[in-house]
Protein backbone atom coordinates (compact mmCIF):
# COMPACT_ATOMS: atom_id res chain seq x y z
CA UNK A 1 0.00 0.00 0.00
CA UNK A 2 3.29 2.54 0.47
CA UNK A 3 6.27 2.49 -0.07
CA UNK A 4 9.03 4.72 -0.75
CA UNK A 5 9.80 6.22 2.88
CA UNK A 6 12.66 9.10 2.60
CA UNK A 7 12.60 11.20 5.54
CA UNK A 8 14.49 14.55 6.14
CA UNK A 9 16.74 12.98 9.15
CA UNK A 10 17.38 10.17 6.49
CA UNK A 11 16.59 7.43 9.37
CA UNK A 12 15.15 4.40 8.17
CA UNK A 13 11.60 3.78 9.19
CA UNK A 14 10.47 1.08 10.26
CA UNK A 15 6.86 -0.59 8.86
CA UNK A 16 4.26 -2.75 10.81
CA UNK A 17 0.74 -3.05 11.46
CA UNK A 18 -0.77 -1.23 14.06
CA UNK A 19 -1.75 -3.26 17.13
CA UNK A 20 -1.13 -3.68 21.10
CA UNK A 21 1.89 -4.47 22.13
CA UNK A 22 3.97 -3.17 18.73
CA UNK A 23 6.91 -0.78 19.43
CA UNK A 24 5.77 2.59 18.86
CA UNK A 25 9.16 4.04 17.26
CA UNK A 26 12.25 2.07 16.14
CA UNK A 27 14.59 3.91 18.48
CA UNK A 28 12.66 3.11 21.79
CA UNK A 29 11.08 0.48 23.72
CA UNK A 30 7.52 1.94 24.09
CA UNK A 31 4.86 -0.35 22.80
CA UNK A 32 1.12 0.68 21.96
CA UNK A 33 -1.45 -0.23 24.55
CA UNK A 34 -5.02 0.33 23.23
CA UNK A 35 -5.63 1.22 19.86
CA UNK A 36 -9.32 1.85 18.67
CA UNK A 37 -10.78 -1.23 16.39
CA UNK A 38 -10.93 1.71 13.93
CA UNK A 39 -6.68 1.80 13.22
CA UNK A 40 -6.13 -1.74 14.38
CA UNK A 41 -3.82 -3.67 12.31
CA UNK A 42 -3.42 -0.57 9.81
CA UNK A 43 -0.04 -0.28 8.42
CA UNK A 44 1.98 1.52 11.21
CA UNK A 45 5.15 3.72 10.11
CA UNK A 46 7.44 3.56 13.02
CA UNK A 47 9.47 6.90 13.01
CA UNK A 48 12.72 7.98 14.90
CA UNK A 49 11.67 9.24 18.64
CA UNK A 50 14.44 12.50 18.04
CA UNK A 51 12.85 13.06 15.00
CA UNK A 52 10.01 15.16 16.50
CA UNK A 53 12.67 18.02 16.25
CA UNK A 54 12.04 18.61 13.16
CA UNK A 55 9.82 21.92 12.61
CA UNK A 56 6.36 21.83 11.97
CA UNK A 57 6.91 23.92 8.66
CA UNK A 58 9.25 21.49 7.19
CA UNK A 59 8.87 18.02 5.79
CA UNK A 60 9.54 15.44 8.06
CA UNK A 61 8.84 12.43 5.85
CA UNK A 62 7.42 11.18 2.79
CA UNK A 63 6.05 8.26 1.37
CA UNK A 64 4.06 7.29 -2.08
CA UNK A 65 0.64 5.57 -1.56
CA UNK A 66 -0.34 3.19 -4.24
CA UNK A 67 -4.16 3.42 -3.70
CA UNK A 68 -6.31 6.47 -2.08
CA UNK A 69 -5.40 6.42 1.78
CA UNK A 70 -6.79 7.54 4.65
CA UNK A 71 -3.64 9.06 6.85
CA UNK A 72 -3.89 8.65 10.64
CA UNK A 73 -1.54 10.82 12.56
CA UNK A 74 -1.05 9.58 16.17
CA UNK A 75 -0.32 12.39 18.02
CA UNK A 76 0.94 13.40 21.80
CA UNK A 77 -2.10 14.33 24.15
CA UNK A 78 1.55 16.37 26.13
CA UNK A 79 1.91 18.78 23.28
CA UNK A 80 0.60 22.34 24.25
CA UNK A 81 -0.26 22.93 20.98
CA UNK A 82 -0.46 21.19 17.44
CA UNK A 83 1.75 21.51 13.98
CA UNK A 84 0.18 23.94 11.74
CA UNK A 85 -0.46 21.66 9.15
CA UNK A 86 -2.40 19.33 11.41
CA UNK A 87 -5.02 21.87 10.68
CA UNK A 88 -6.01 20.49 7.64
CA UNK A 89 -7.02 16.74 9.34
CA UNK A 90 -9.81 16.32 11.51
CA UNK A 91 -9.55 15.10 15.00
CA UNK A 92 -11.26 12.16 15.86
CA UNK A 93 -13.28 11.29 19.23
CA UNK A 94 -10.69 8.29 20.27
CA UNK A 95 -7.41 8.14 21.44
CA UNK A 96 -4.47 6.02 21.81
CA UNK A 97 -2.41 4.99 24.71
CA UNK A 98 0.56 3.16 25.69
CA UNK A 99 3.04 2.25 28.11
CA UNK A 100 6.55 3.77 28.75
CA UNK A 101 9.36 1.27 28.63
CA UNK A 102 9.01 1.71 32.63
CA UNK A 103 6.30 -0.34 34.00
CA UNK A 104 6.10 2.50 36.79
CA UNK A 105 5.68 5.30 34.65
CA UNK A 106 2.40 6.33 33.58
CA UNK A 107 1.05 5.44 29.68
CA UNK A 108 1.13 8.06 26.95
CA UNK A 109 -2.15 9.35 25.45
CA UNK A 110 -2.42 10.05 22.22
CA UNK A 111 -4.85 11.71 20.19
CA UNK A 112 -6.13 10.85 16.25
CA UNK A 113 -6.27 13.16 13.64
CA UNK A 114 -7.52 11.88 9.94
CA UNK A 115 -6.98 12.97 6.37
CA UNK A 116 -7.76 11.52 3.07
CA UNK A 117 -5.20 11.52 -0.11
CA UNK A 118 -5.38 9.96 -3.46
CA UNK A 119 -2.57 8.24 -4.70
CA UNK A 120 0.70 9.38 -5.08
CA UNK A 121 3.72 10.96 -3.27
CA UNK A 122 2.33 12.06 0.45
CA UNK A 123 5.06 14.80 3.04
CA UNK A 124 4.14 15.34 6.60
CA UNK A 125 5.25 18.07 8.35
CA UNK A 126 7.31 18.34 11.88
CA UNK A 127 6.50 17.48 14.70
CA UNK A 128 6.94 20.30 16.56
CA UNK A 129 5.33 24.20 16.82
CA UNK A 130 8.35 26.43 16.29
CA UNK A 131 6.77 28.55 19.53
CA UNK A 132 8.00 25.47 21.40
CA UNK A 133 11.55 24.82 19.62
CA UNK A 134 13.22 27.21 22.02
CA UNK A 135 17.27 26.62 23.11
CA UNK A 136 16.39 24.73 25.61
CA UNK A 137 13.71 22.28 23.69
CA UNK A 138 16.54 21.82 21.96
CA UNK A 139 19.20 21.05 24.05
CA UNK A 140 17.34 18.81 26.41
CA UNK A 141 16.24 16.90 22.95
CA UNK A 142 12.51 17.33 23.52
CA UNK A 143 12.58 15.92 26.66
CA UNK A 144 9.21 15.00 27.62
CA UNK A 145 7.57 15.06 24.18
CA UNK A 146 6.83 12.40 21.94
CA UNK A 147 7.26 11.99 18.28
CA UNK A 148 3.87 11.51 15.97
CA UNK A 149 3.22 8.08 14.60
CA UNK A 150 1.14 7.43 11.53
CA UNK A 151 -0.91 4.63 10.56
CA UNK A 152 -2.39 4.19 6.70
CA UNK A 153 -5.59 2.47 5.68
Amino acid sequence: MIKNIVTASGHEYGLGHLKRGEHQYMDRDYRFNYISEKITDAIHIMPFGNDKLIYEDEICFSFTAINDVDVFIIFADKFPVVPIWLDDFTRLRMNVTREDSSPETLKGFFSVFQKSFPKGKIELGGCSPKSMLTKDFRDSLGSGFCMYSVAVR
